[in-house]
Parts: C-alpha cells; structure tokens; sequence
C-alpha cells in the first residue's frame, strides 16, 4: 500500500523530571545499543535484541497528562530505537497534542511507517521481535481499558521481554511483571501490533 499506515489482518479482529529509571535522551548513547547496562552474562539477558530507549510516560519532563499517554510512548520508544530522535513529547506533538493516537499524522509527521495487525498471536509478536530491533508495540484491550507496550526482546527461555511505559522501572519486564499482567489479564488480551518502519 502507498499509504503511511498499513492495515494487516493475521487473523479475525477482536474489539484498544528524570524519575526512577527513565532514560533521558541526552543519556541513551551507550544505553540504546547495550540494553539497560546490565550484564550480558546473565541468561535472562541472553536476548534477541537490545532493549534501547526506555520512556516512563509519568515523568514531568513530558508535556503529556499523567496517567495518560501509553500509546505514545511506547511508539516513542519504538520510533527513538529506529533512529529517528523521538521523545513522549515529539510524539505528543506530531499527534496533534492529544494521547489519542491518531497513526497516519504520527506517521506522516515523523515521516515513518506504522504497519498495525490486529489479533496477533504470541508466535506473531515473537517474529516481529526478532525482525524489528527497534520493537513492537502491543496493545491490550480488556473489560475497561486499553493499554500499549513495546515488545523488545526474547530471553534464553522463548519469553517476551517488554519496556512498559506505566511503570517507572518498566525496562526490560516479564508478562507477570509489567502492568497488564499484574492486573490479571495474559496473551488473550493482545488487541494489536504496531511495527514501525523508516
């Protein structure tokens, strides 16, 4: 398609301050290629990509609300580890200033594209990892919310690693450990999958 944003059906679509370890722009250098720093010995750290730039969507650096703004920063994120320098803020702005993400004026604005398949399975979201060093980002649809992360990694053990931007030490979570799972929901809420191309 010559569009920006590109629909892919895999399957039947179903019904979308510097705190506590966020990664400041200025400070990614090293960071964005190494992962979070931590040690490459450690076989829950033997993964398929690096972790890259990690954004907590709370911090008062953002212009964005608080409590609000999961799909921008993690497209955010997904769009920094492309190459494209890109903060909550840039995102934020390109979207119009608004959390609801509108892809085709991300995309046209950055000058990126925003491929979305609806319904992924986990097998689906492991491919994309391993072809897409810059992540995934994965939506979550349950009973009264909706929320993004990026997929940015796969473990020695075959397990999803993700960067979720609610939580302030987010980086590099398991399922159980991000958000979402606390809540109770697992791989049957995955509403979406967004990768993001130059």
């Amino acid at each position: 398609m010559d569009t920006d944003v590109e629909v892919v059906f895999l399957y039947t679509a179903i019904d979308q301050t510097k705190a506590n370890g966020s990664v400041p722009v200025s400070e990614q250098g090293s960071n964005a290629a190494s992962g979070s720093g931590k040690s490459a010995d450690d076989p829950k750290k033997q993964q398929v990509n690096c972790i890259g730039t990690f954004y907590w969507q709370n911090d008062n650096n953002w212009k964005m609300p608080k409590g609000e703004g999961c799909y921008i920063t993690a497209l955010a994120m997904a769009i920094n580890n492309l190459g494209v320098c890109a903060t909550p803020d840039t995102v934020f702005s390109a979207n119009g200033d608004s959390v609801f993400a509108d892809y085709n004026k991300i995309s046209t604005s950055l000058n990126i594209k925003i491929q979305i398949s609806l319904a992924p399975s986990k097998e689906d979201i492991i491919t994309a990892v391993k072809q897409h060093p810059n992540g995934v980002v994965v939506t979550y649809k349950a009973e009264n919310f909706s929320h993004a992360i990026l997929a940015v990694a796969i473990d020695s053990s075959g397990a999803i690693r993700y960067n979720d931007p609610a939580m302030s030490n987010g980086q590099d979570v398991s399922l159980s450990e991000y958000w979402v799972g606390k809540c109770g929901y697992d791989d049957q809420a995955i509403k979406s999958m967004m990768i993001v191309t130059k």
